[in-house]
């Protein structure tokens, strides 16, 4: 087994145009499977680009409707609450900023607890996770 992964690292280091590849771009965004298949000589490696958007981060899995609801209550909070003679000139504005940072805190928390919860169920440590 070594000495197969030796011989691999080597082919791959000679001819990297060869053995590392890019993604298309519908299987970077849909995170499907590539279509080449691989056999036990010919191995491709893929760049990881985890930058780029994919379908289920980009709707969020179906919780769409309810994080559009909260920031729909944050921002009708916010205009409710700012007093008349304050000298906050637009509370609207105030309240999507309000929203905004409420959405930022939620992604951070659920990244975190996340990354937690997967690591505990899975038996690894999570820094073995992508």
């Amino acid at each position: 087994m070594n000495e197969m992964m030796i011989s691999y690292i080597e082919k791959v280091r000679k001819e990297p145009d060869q053995f590392i590849r890019e993604r298309t771009l519908m299987e970077r965004v849909f995170k499907l499977k590539p279509d080449e298949g691989t056999t036990r000589d010919n191995t491709i490696l893929y760049k990881n680009q985890d930058f780029y958007p994919s379908f289920g981060n980009t709707l969020l899995i179906g919780l769409e409707f309810e994080f559009l609801v909260l920031d729909a209550l944050i921002i009708t909070f916010c205009n409710r609450t700012v007093m008349t003679g304050s000298n906050i000139v637009n509370p609207t504005l105030l309240g999507v900023l309000v929203a905004y940072l409420a959405n930022m805190i939620m992604q951070l928390i659920k990244g975190h607890f996340g990354r937690k919860n997967v690591g505990a169920h899975c038996l690894a440590d999570e820094r073995f996770l992508m």
